[in-house]
């Protein structure tokens, strides 16, 4: 599909929103703003441009299916706190893209809780995450993750 260039006026304070945020996406503001309006034009059901720019495209993605697993392996968290508030915001990321079921969804959702709850403890360093525990009432279901992500078109993982 040919691309043509489109200039927008916006103020001040969305111009510097859309670059904390595509940099927070490790992305240009072009990219971010590109995929912003498709979701808004095609309502993301509709859209069928093989160029769209889903979450689960993404490397973050990636990273966090990583962090996953390896959460799974080992769940004490040795990380300084920057990369675990890192972690949160992929996973807000995760809750908020709309090619997940509902069901994996609330799954990142007990993740991100889990998250929150060692952030705020004290004495951060070694603390030990309770979403991987299997047979927690709150565990991470890897099965679901797993054949999600499998379903899925993604390119890059």
């Amino acid at each position: 599909m040919k691309s043509t260039v489109l200039n927008i006026r916006v103020s001040e304070e969305l111009k510097t929103d859309l670059e904390d945020l595509a940099y927070q996406s490790e992305d240009n503001v072009s990219e971010l703003v590109r995929h912003i309006l498709l979701e808004y034009v095609y309502d993301n059901d509709e859209l069928e441009i093989e160029q769209q720019i889903t979450f689960n495209n993404t490397y973050e993605f990636t990273c966090l299916a990583v962090w996953l697993f390896s959460k799974q392996m080992y769940p004490v968290e040795l990380n300084p706190k920057e990369a675990i508030i890192t972690i949160r915001i992929l996973l807000e990321k995760a809750i908020m893209e709309h090619s997940f079921t509902e069901s994996l969804r609330s799954e990142f959702k007990k993740v991100l809780f889990d998250v929150e709850r060692l952030l705020d403890e004290e004495n951060y360093p070694n603390k030990q995450f309770w979403f991987c525990i299997p047979g927690y009432e709150s565990s991470f279901n890897y099965i679901l993750f797993i054949n999600e992500v499998w379903s899925l078109n993604i390119k890059y993982l």
